[in-house]
């Protein structure tokens, strides 16, 4: 596939170079910025979206984030957030079965515990492994959109942002009185419904309150015994503006019950997750320079895991995991285009894990905890075209090394069309407590584990002119005491949970999208990755060298008549093994007045392919969606 990518660069730069010469000139548009759940989103000329972890109208990390849209995650053929993400160029959604189930994320090249996920800014990764991460207490339905952050995330958001961070926001719930009514049937005993309500209440505890309530519920028996997915989701949002400032509250809970054959081992087992998550955050301003935001959250995990579905007393575990966190964050205008923001949080987590080994009751990866202390502060400089920031976080855990983390960004808007950025900083992830103390016939965890370091800079541009975006990002990242499973290149070893030295991981991505004034749209998005470690010759890693070499998206939306839209999207990578993979997908929308009736077909060409080595992913699979929007 190397080919593939000089002649998708030959056309980008033909592109470009068409676009600079023929389009029409126009006037920049004006600065503006949306501030979202803690996280700040800023539109500068031309349109460079960048993120920030701050409360106010701050830049902070002047990087380029990848937005899933709300209208992407209507048009894209996907029925899980984890899917949405695919179409994604920096992003890989490894998945042991479809809608969502096990569905590790990769970022540049990443392992999926190098992945901070985010809800509503307020992070939701599981301390007992990230195989739970997109274990999210929210439907499909309730999503506005999904942020992206390549790269190095410590500064902003603590250990673990060591290949970037995936936040996911909810929806704001509306004013007055709606809601929403779907069902989907299809092919492989696929059946679901959602239900959604809202309305605004007003003078209630001296404020004006908006709610939504929604419940998911989704069926399938699955392409061949021992695929079987439930998973039902329950949450509730609600926004009010008080005299002290805004109040936000979300509270979800999902269920999922799934057959888990060849999972981790080649046997026909069974898991069953649950997730609730509580968080609330208010936000206040202090005069017309300062601004605070506190923020408490609670999430718990429950994972039930039985190796032999007909014989639950050989072998299952009981995990129960809980995060509970607080935090408050401030920031101040200091005049002359520069902010500060400074932020202070407590953390702790726990694990409670128990099972039964030949009908004997007793501790799998045992009871263990842990706490955590973290400060940071942030400087932000904004001066006509060029935009800066310079941060710094320590965060200290109990019966660990502190971990200091620093970066530095910039952005300089050339032109009204062409912006240029970089940004370097260090990076942390420190093990789970799966890799601390996992044990099984086929797997052993080492409590002697270090915390994973390194560093990593990026650079890149964007150019947006008239209907045209293009993109091109380079990284490097240096990897130190690399995590991974490691064992012997022989079938009967154990896995071993090791740092493993150093590693890097070198990387590149480009893209093109168009959309024009009817509504078409666009898109072909190349990532390349090339990646080592020190692992000894004759050793093999279970995780660390999963990533494709070269991946291409290409995702197009057509607008056939002014309620109808069809959107085809093709997937194609090249494995480290050095063979192909190309899976297309397709999604059709009707939606007259107030329904939307939807096709969806994944993997329209019955490929039998694998995204994580050993499990057989699903053949074709079509299904029909109805809603009702009142």
């Amino acid at each position: 596939m190397a080919r593939y990518s000089l002649r998708f660069g030959a056309v980008l730069a033909l592109l470009l170079l068409l676009t600079t010469f023929t389009a029409q000139a126009e006037d920049p548009p004006p600065l503006r910025f949306l501030i979202v759940d803690g996280d700040t989103l800023w539109f500068t000329e031309p349109i460079v979206i960048i993120g920030s972890r701050v409360p106010v109208a701050l830049p902070g990390l002047l990087r380029s984030v990848s937005i899933v849209s709300a209208q992407d995650l209507q048009d894209r053929p996907a029925r899980s957030i984890a899917e949405a993400l695919g179409a994604v160029a920096e992003v890989e959604v490894r998945q042991r079965q479809l809608m969502g189930v096990q569905g590790d994320v990769s970022i540049r090249g990443s392992t999926f515990e190098q992945v901070q996920v985010l809800l509503d800014g307020v992070n939701v990764g599981d301390p007992q492994t990230g195989h739970h991460s997109m274990n999210l207490p929210v439907g499909m339905g309730e999503v506005a959109r999904i942020e992206v952050l390549p790269g190095h995330g410590a500064t902003l958001y603590g250990a673990n942002a060591f290949g970037g961070v995936v936040n996911v926001v909810t929806r704001d719930p509306a004013e007055q009185r709606g809601g929403m009514a779907a069902v989907t049937t299809g092919e492989q005993g696929t059946l679901g419904g959602s239900l959604s309500l809202e309305s605004g209440t007003q003078n209630i505890l001296g404020g004006n309150w908006q709610t939504r309530v929604s419940a998911e519920n989704f069926t399938t028996d699955g392409d061949r015994p021992g695929t079987d997915l439930e998973n039902t989701t329950l949450s509730l949002r609600s926004r009010a503006k008080l005299e002290l400032g805004e109040l936000d509250v979300l509270t979800g809970f999902s269920s999922r019950r799934f057959g888990a054959r060849d999972f981790y081992v080649p046997y026909d087992s069974e898991e069953q997750t649950d997730a609730l998550f509580s968080m609330i955050r208010l936000r206040s301003d202090l005069g017309d320079r300062w601004t605070v935001e506190p923020t408490l959250a609670y999430r718990r995990h429950t994972d039930h895991f039985v190796l032999l579905r007909d014989n639950p007393e050989a072998y299952t575990n009981d995990h129960i995991s809980r995060r509970a966190s607080a935090d408050l964050r401030a920031s101040v205008e200091a005049g002359y285009g520069l902010a500060v923001a400074m932020g202070l949080e407590g953390a702790y987590e726990d694990i409670e894990s128990d099972g039964i080994r030949n009908g004997v009751s007793g501790p799998a990866l045992g009871d263990h905890e842990r706490r955590r202390t973290s400060g940071g502060v942030e400087f932000v400089g904004r001066h006509d075209r060029l935009h800066w920031s310079l941060g710094t976080r320590l965060d200290a855990w109990t019966d660990m090394e502190r971990l200091v983390s620093h970066s530095a960004a910039a952005s300089w808007n050339a032109t009204a069309a062409l912006a240029l950025r970089a940004s370097a900083g260090n990076i942390h992830r420190i093990p789970t407590f799966t890799e601390l103390y996992y044990a099984d016939p086929a797997n052993q965890g080492a409590a002697d584990l270090a915390s994973e370091s390194g560093w990593t800079w990026d650079a890149g541009l964007d150019v947006h002119h008239g209907p045209w975006a293009l993109g091109w990002s380079f990284f490097t990242r240096y990897e130190e005491d690399l995590i991974d499973w490691v064992k012997p290149s022989l079938d009967d070893a154990v896995w071993t949970a090791t740092n493993i030295l150093e590693g890097e991981t070198r990387g590149w991505s480009q893209s093109a999208s168009l959309e024009t004034p009817a509504g078409h749209r666009f898109a072909v998005r190349y990532a390349g990755l090339s990646r080592s470690t020190t692992l000894a010759d004759g050793w093999v890693g279970k995780y660390s060298s999963l990533s494709p070499r070269h991946r291409v998206t290409v995702e197009a939306t057509a607008v056939l008549k002014p309620n109808l839209r069809l959107t085809p999207m093709l997937r194609a990578w090249e494995r480290p093994d050095g063979e192909d993979d190309v899976v297309a997908d397709l999604r059709l929308i009707w939606s007259p007045a107030a329904w939307d009736l939807a096709l969806t077909v994944t993997n329209m060409f019955n490929v039998a392919y694998q995204e994580v080595p050993g499990v057989l992913l699903p053949g074709r699979l079509a299904s029909g969606t109805m809603t009702l929007r009142f």
